[in-house]
C-alpha cells in the first residue's frame, strides 16, 4: 500500500545474468522455510535498484514448471539481512535512477510478502512488462516528436549555396511521407491505449504493437 501512495520507492527485478528474454527461466530460488521462504539468487539491470526501499523479486518455487506455475513474486525489503545491492551500470542517459545489480543471498520472507499468488508470479510479472512498454511507447513518442520537429525547423532555416534549402528544391526531410507515415502510426498505438478502446485492464496486445512499432 506504501508504494501504490508514493510512500515507498519499489523496484521490479526479472532478469538474471542466465535469464533475459525468457523471463520463465528463473534461476533465483524461493525455498520453503519455517512458515516462510528463503531467497537465494542474482537480478541484473534493476531499475532503482539502488533507491529502492521495496524489491519486487521473481523467484523459482518450482524450477521444473517454469512459467507454468513455477514462479512466485515476492516483496522483498532491501534492508532485510543477505540483501545487497551490487554492480550498478554506467550508463550514457537516464542518470535520475540507478540500473543494479541485486544479490539475494539467503534472504528470508514471510507469506505476506507473497504478491498475488504462489505460482502466479509469471502473470505479475508480465503484467507489468506490458504496462510498462506501453508507457515506453509513450516516451518514445514524445522524443520522435521532438526529434522530428528539430529536423523539420533546421531544413526550413538551413543555407545552401547562399539559398535557404527547403525554398529551392523539395527534399525528403519535408516529405508528408516521411513526417507522417511512422509518427502517425506511433502516436495511434500509443493513444488508442486499452482504457480507451475496450481492452480493459490488459494491454498484452498494445504491448506487442508498441514493441513492433
Amino acid at each position: 500500500r506504501a508504494g501504490g501512495k508514493g510512500e515507498k520507492l519499489l523496484a521490479f527485478s526479472l532478469t538474471e545474468p542466465g535469464s533475459g528474454s525468457d523471463s520463465g527461466a528463473v534461476h533465483t530460488s524461493a525455498e520453503p522455510h519455517g512458515d516462510g521462504w528463503q531467497l537465494t539468487g542474482t537480478k541484473l539491470y534493476v531499475s532503482n535498484g539502488r533507491e529502492a526501499s521495496t524489491v519486487i523479486v521473481m523467484a523459482a518455487t518450482d524450477a521444473r514448471r517454469g512459467a507454468n506455475g513455477g514462479v512466485t513474486a515476492f516483496l522483498v525489503d532491501t534492508d532485510r539481512p543477505g540483501f545487497r545491492v551490487g554492480r550498478c551500470e554506467k550508463k550514457m542517459g537516464l542518470h535520475g535512477s540507478s540500473t543494479a545489480e541485486l544479490v539475494l543471498d539467503h534472504v528470508e520472507v514471510g507469506p505476506e510478502h507473497v504478491l498475488g499468488e504462489v505460482g502466479k508470479g509469471f502473470h505479475v510479472a508480465m503484467t507489468a512488462l506490458d504496462v510498462g512498454r506501453v508507457s515506453l511507447g509513450a516516451a518514445s513518442l514524445g522524443a520522435i516528436e521532438m526529434a522530428t520537429t528539430a529536423a523539420l525547423d533546421y531544413a526550413k532555416n538551413r543555407t545552401q549555396f547562399g539559398c535557404r534549402s527547403a525554398s529551392t528544391r523539395r527534399s525528403s526531410s519535408s516529405s508528408p511521407t516521411w513526417r507522417c507515415g511512422p509518427r502517425r502510426s506511433a502516436r495511434s498505438s500509443t493513444w488508442r491505449r486499452p482504457t480507451r478502446t475496450g481492452w480493459g485492464t490488459d494491454p498484452t496486445g498494445w504491448s506487442r504493437l508498441e514493441r513492433a512499432e
